[in-house]
């Protein structure tokens, strides 16, 4: 019986909304015709162009239609003279409250005013713990996302190097004429290719900067630089020849690490790959991590200070092997210039004191430590053993080896880092709250 009941209070109810629905319809059809005025399309073309335009629209019998330029069911765009609102319909006094603290916590932390912005953000957080998810989806629902790649350019990479070779050969064998019209007339441009290819090598070798920067000078250095194997080859015996990798790196290379069977077994004998490609240290420059991190100050508790902390880490890789580390809070303009092994060696002797430019003095660096480095596998994971401000502990850093845009093997981003005690082998592990990711910064020396 209690089926039955419900169902004819379903159909009561239906019928019920059914004839309030035509009664809605009835009485609208049977007022005047000035109450629903249908302007001409002159008329209501140029109350469009009033309204893009900022002015007053006189007459209140039009208004512009509303467009959902989000697909968030929880905002709704409503105009508002030019101005695009977003209007919670759904949220509860207390969540919008919660979203208005959040908007001035990050408006005070635009200008500087951690103090304020950190109160404004324990009030948000407090009132709402996913405040932060409604703040994105204020404002950033509207931003498109990157395109994702389709599943048939997994091989994106070489048919973008193919097109880029061809697009430079059918450049170079142009008409000489047009050539010359381009170019500058020079000795160099009479040069053979097999000259001009040698120079670019030399360049390579000695500074790979001045040699992309002497690519980008016309099409047929480019061609030249960009499809000569020998040039690649040459960097990558270069390079590769200098790193130092571990035994179970050296098995992940089926037992050899050697470039020329590398190149030909993974990379399809393309140096140019190789080189972008497999991972590797730089020696050139140091790695820098930039740390920051907010410590609450003493003061009053309604006006307590914020105080925001930066602290660096530097390293530096050899070729031997070795590799120096320091933990400090002297900038990178103070340590960058001096950070090498030869200061390395004066510091632990205590035999010089360095100067600034402005005669300056500056005692001897605290905090330096030496130390050994190896790429544990073909992916670029990196593992540092380095000492330690005490005796009987060894510190270890495990990176791994990342590239940061069109900059190829910059970065060092943090795997793991602990310390194992050398008399009862305990591991202790350190916390990565506060470190950052190392990038490259290159140096003259």
């Amino acid at each position: 019986m209690a089926e039955e009941d419900l169902e004819r209070f379903r159909e009561q109810w239906r019928r019920e909304v059914a004839e309030r629905q035509r009664g809605d319809q009835q009485q609208q059809s049977s007022l005047p015709d000035s109450s629903r005025p249908a302007l001409p399309a002159e008329v209501r073309e140029q109350r469009v162009r009033q309204y893009e335009a900022g002015e007053t629209v006189v007459s209140d019998d039009w208004k512009p239609e509303v467009r959902l330029t989000s697909d968030d069911p929880t905002f709704k765009l409503e105009i508002h003279k030019k101005e695009e609102i977003f209007v919670n319909e759904n949220l509860s006094e207390n969540d919008l409250s919660a979203l208005e603290s959040f908007e001035k916590a990050v408006d005070r932390e635009h200008v500087g005013k951690m103090a304020d912005a950190v109160k404004h953000y324990r009030d948000a957080f407090k009132k709402n713990e996913r405040v932060d998810k409604l703040y994105r989806e204020k404002y950033f629902s509207q931003v498109k996302p990157y395109p994702v790649a389709k599943q048939e350019q997994k091989t994106a990479d070489t048919v973008e190097e193919e097109q880029l070779m061809k697009g430079l050969r059918d450049i170079a064998l142009q008409d000489k004429e047009e050539d010359e019209e381009k170019l500058p007339d020079g000795p160099i441009m009479h040069l053979p290719p097999e000259v001009l290819t040698l120079i670019l090598k030399t360049i390579a070798l000695i500074n790979l900067s001045d040699f992309t920067k002497m690519t980008f000078t016309c099409t047929k250095m480019a061609y030249l630089g960009y499809t000569t194997q020998g040039i690649w080859k040459a960097l990558c015996l270069k390079e590769y020849g200098r790193q130092h990798y571990s035994e179970s790196c050296v098995e992940e290379y089926n037992g050899s690490i050697d470039s020329e069977t590398i190149a030909a077994n993974i990379y399809n004998h393309s140096w140019r790959r190789m080189y972008l490609e497999r991972p590797r240290i730089w020696f050139n420059g140091v790695y820098i991590s930039t740390c920051n991190y907010l410590r609450p100050g003493i003061g009053e508790t309604w006006n307590a200070p914020i105080h925001m902390v930066t602290y660096y880490r530097y390293l530096r890789f050899f070729d031997d092997g070795t590799c120096i580390s320091l933990l400090t809070t002297d900038e990178p303009t103070e340590v960058v210039p001096r950070f090498n092994k030869r200061y390395l060696n004066d510091n632990m002797n205590g035999n010089v004191v360095y100067a600034r430019e402005d005669g300056t003095m500056l005692g001897h660096q605290k905090g330096i430590v030496h130390g050994t480095w190896v790429i544990d596998s073909r992916d670029g994971q990196l593992l540092i053993e380095t000492q330690g401000s005490v005796d009987r502990y060894l510190f270890y850093m495990h990176l791994k080896i990342r590239s940061s845009g069109h900059n190829k093997h910059n970065k060092l981003k943090w795997q793991r880092f602990w310390s194992v005690n050398k008399l009862t082998q305990n591991e202790g592990e350190f916390s990565l709250k506060h470190d950052k990711a190392y990038f490259f910064v290159r140096t003259r020396r």
